[in-house]
């Protein structure tokens, strides 16, 4: 009889044990969840997350498909084009965005691609300024050796002596074994005169030690940027993005190919020189490696105060080659992240480490055995077990590798910097 009753005391006894731990689990669970301080935001458009009136800031929008990136960057854009700050993007054949912008903005982008053959990034440009620009955006490879301006600047000026504005396509083409004949022919029938044809001889003579250099620049040119740069046929439409920049344009410019490095060279010295001028700038790039320019991580760890970047990748770490320095300049340099679904456990792990940790509380139980023998105090004898819960904590993820890597395909988190904010939502 004793042992009935302690046994059925004892099952009493555990039954409330279990039920006030459930309780206790439930909880540190909520409590968990609070301490993460993770701002849950109904089922919004990915464009909602973007304000005209929100202060600029780096962006980086990393995983997930191609439809939501791009529509993450035509949402940044349009907040940003009615405050009069111009607009660049450098994308690997993305025509969805070209289109997309087009809809979205109309007049006020202009498109730069093999189809419309219109870029034409020397446009406008003194003699000294077209040599700085193509020796500055030599690559290792394509190098100009001192005494190289000599001779650019002398077939440069003798374009100008055509009555022709310098353009790459003029360079590429420049029959160099021909020139002294060529100025020699047009000092004979009074197109040059003597001291003019005189003077460029003596430029030609001067960096002629270069010119395999400046032929190896062209000929490399020539096959990166086929299609892309304006011809004598397209020159009344040919353009650069100096000239977008300063007219307070949107440009978007198709690269072709991440080993276009000597092209995307020209194109962010085309940049450069447009953001002398003091204008606010965006710089958009959609799959371009970071790794792929010198001057690229250069105008990127640069980045700030009248000059910004949007980093757009199905996975921004390995585009900025898995380097854990540069990412963390790359986010900790940006006002917001936006965070999609990615493949790469490594990546997981960048982006969780990014987000942050918590104190996170768990529970443990200790159970004691023994017996309760027969006594004049002993209500019940018999077996007895007792058992205490102890709270701990422990420093976890506040978005795991794991739940990034399972998130649904439009699932997204968002760190907001200026809000102080990590978002959570699911894109509609």
């Amino acid at each position: 009889m004793a042992n009935n009753e302690s046994f059925l005391w004892g099952l009493i006894r555990n039954i409330r044990s279990k039920r006030n731990k459930k309780r206790m689990l439930k909880n540190i669970a909520i409590q968990n969840q609070n301490s993460k301080k993770i701002v849950q935001y109904q089922p919004s458009p990915i464009e909602y997350f973007f304000s005209d009136t929100e202060p600029l800031g780096n962006i980086v929008v990393s995983g997930g498909s191609d439809f939501i990136r791009n529509r993450a960057i035509i949402g940044m854009i349009n907040s940003v084009v009615n405050r009069g700050i111009s607009v660049v993007i450098l994308h690997i054949g993305n025509q969805t965005l070209e289109n997309g912008l087009t809809q979205s903005l109309g007049g006020v982008v202009e498109v730069f691609n093999r189809r419309t053959s219109n870029y034409e990034p020397l446009a406008g440009l003194s003699n000294a300024e077209i040599c700085r620009v193509i020796q500055d955006s030599a690559t290792k490879s394509t190098e100009i050796r001192s005494g190289g301006q000599y001779y650019l600047e002398g077939v440069t000026e003798f374009i100008r002596s055509k009555n022709i504005s310098p353009y790459c396509d003029m360079f590429i083409t420049c029959p160099h074994l021909d020139l002294f004949d060529m100025l020699d022919e047009a000092e004979t029938k009074g197109r040059i005169n003597n001291l003019l044809a005189q003077r460029i001889k003596t430029m030609l003579m001067q960096g002629q030690p270069q010119r395999s250099d400046v032929e190896n620049y062209f000929n490399l040119l020539r096959h990166q940027a086929q299609g892309l740069l304006a011809t004598k046929p397209n020159l009344y439409k040919a353009t650069s993005l100096r000239t977008v920049i300063n007219n307070g344009k949107i440009g978007i410019i198709d690269l072709g190919s991440n080993v276009n490095d000597l092209l995307l060279n020209l194109i962010l010295c085309d940049l450069s020189s447009g953001l002398k001028n003091g204008k606010n700038v965006v710089l958009v790039l959609d799959g371009i490696s970071i790794s792929a320019s010198e001057h690229l991580d250069k105008l990127i760890k640069n980045s700030g105060i009248g000059f910004y970047t949007v980093i757009s990748s199905n996975d921004v770490y390995a585009s900025l080659d898995a380097d854990d320095k540069l990412f963390a300049t790359v986010v900790g340099k940006s006002s917001k992240s936006i965070i999609l679904q990615h493949i790469s456990g490594l990546s997981c792990s960048k982006w969780a480490e990014t987000i942050g940790y918590y104190e996170k509380k768990e529970i443990s139980d200790t159970y004691t055995d023994g017996k309760n023998y027969q006594s004049m105090f002993s209500i019940i004898p018999g077996q007895m077990k007792t058992s205490s819960v102890s709270v701990n904590l422990k420093r976890d993820y506040i978005v795991r590798p794991e739940e990034i890597n399972h998130m649904a395909s439009d699932e997204v988190y968002i760190v907001d910097t200026i809000k102080n904010e990590l978002a959570h939502s699911v894109i509609i």
